[in-house]
């Protein structure tokens, strides 16, 4: 194990020393393309006592995250080791099918809201391509009730989180898995029901998410991993999850190398400095 890992576990560790674990909220703030950094936050947790948690918030790529942890720990993931392994091109070249003429051409419709660079269906397979069909077909009611997926519904102006006993529990993993990261421009909104939801990130209303959360978890005890910044305050915990910089240029780095069809190693190094057993 990493000394990042260590220290990360370290001040994990130190809040469930002073907590129980029913006292603690868990927010996995956006990552932008590599939400698997939050892995290594889940990892730590483990999930007998990720279930026993007050809640926990997954917003845009976090919640990829949140499920191929899921599945990892309940149905299990056949081949897991070779998923990762040929991630980053699958991610490229077989979800995405992004070609550097194709992405420079479709730009500039994208730039002014005429068109998208990706269709929404690439993040539903993003999901199948983790965690295989077996998991993704089930219906959110089977995952644990203290888990919320945050999304920005459009059609009614509003955040709303998806849980298992909500509006939405009989949709499947997968199909929900079109809205958790449907950034505009991007991948365009996506469609449940009669309404459309996009990625919070890219409303209106995301520091005002943010801030109801962090409100929410009062009183107890919030860990917040988020790809800024660590910080110890009496009430939050911020962890930063990954070592890659400023974060704020990781995500636009990544973003850009999705676009161009440009290697990017991250997502498998997220499960190695989660330690993510491959042989599952």
């Amino acid at each position: 194990m990493t000394a990042f890992y260590e220290e990360t576990k370290a001040c994990i560790d130190a809040v469930f020393e002073a907590h129980a674990p029913s006292e603690v909220t868990l927010t996995l703030d956006a990552t932008g393309v590599n939400g698997h950094v939050q892995l290594l936050v889940l990892s730590i947790i483990g999930y007998q006592r990720l279930t026993q948690l007050k809640r926990v918030n997954a917003i845009s790529g976090s919640c990829y995250a949140y499920l191929v942890y899921h599945a990892l720990n309940t149905t299990g993931i056949e081949g897991l080791g070779a998923i990762m392994q040929r991630w980053d091109s699958n991610m490229r070249r077989h979800f995405h099918k992004t070609r550097v003429l194709k992405t420079l051409a479709k730009l500039p419709m994208a730039a002014v809201g005429k068109g998208n660079i990706f269709n929404p269906q690439c993040l539903e397979a993003m999901l199948r391509g983790t965690v295989n069909d077996h998991n993704a077909n089930r219906p959110l009611s089977t995952v644990p009730d203290n888990a919320v997926f945050w999304v920005y519904n459009q059609t009614r102006g509003c955040p709303v989180g998806l849980n298992a006993r909500g509006e939405y529990q009989d949709y499947s993993m997968a199909e929900l898995a079109r809205t958790f990261a449907a950034i505009p421009k991007l991948y365009g909104a996506a469609k449940l029901g009669d309404d459309w939801f996009i990625d919070p990130v890219f409303s209106k209303d995301y520091s005002a998410l943010r801030t109801a959360l962090k409100k929410d978890a009062k009183p107890g005890h919030h860990i917040y991993s988020n790809i800024a910044f660590a910080k110890q305050t009496p009430n939050i915990t911020y962890i930063k999850t990954h070592q890659y910089g400023d974060g704020k240029r990781m995500v636009v780095a990544d973003f850009i190398k999705l676009m161009f069809n440009i290697p990017n190693r991250k997502i498998y190094h997220a499960f190695q400095q989660a330690n993510i057993p491959f042989s599952k």
